[in-house]
């Protein structure tokens, strides 16, 4: 008589039991490669919720300190808001200040883009 290595039935199959170990460490390796995918998706995720949070923020610092500069104009801004899906830009009592003197050159009430 022969005789036969014992037997596991998985899900309609019939595997040795080497073989149900390495489908385990298969598994395991699956499991971590998911969580690994899903922690750096996440990450993403959170990141770009930060960003599009502190974008119009952002915007405001950076008109009011580098445009400035560019201009050579005192710039005040009173707040913008900033939509990175449409595009939309809306800039809130916009001056723009003579370059010698406080007396304003434009005083906008809001400015859409």
């Amino acid at each position: 008589m022969q005789q036969s290595s014992p037997t596991l039935s998985i899900n309609k199959f019939s595997l040795n039991d080497k073989s149900f170990c390495d489908i385990l460490k298969i598994r395991v390796a699956n499991t971590r490669l998911k969580k690994a995918i899903l922690i750096v998706m996440g990450s993403i995720i959170l990141t770009v919720m930060i960003v599009i949070a502190l974008i119009s923020p952002i915007a405001k610092y950076i008109v009011e300190k580098y445009v400035a500069k560019y201009l050579g104009r005192q710039i005040t801004v009173s707040w913008i808001y900033v939509n990175p899906f449409t595009g939309y830009v809306h800039i809130s009592n916009l001056k723009i200040y003579e370059s010698k003197t406080l007396s304003s050159l434009t005083n906008g009430d809001s400015i859409f883009i």
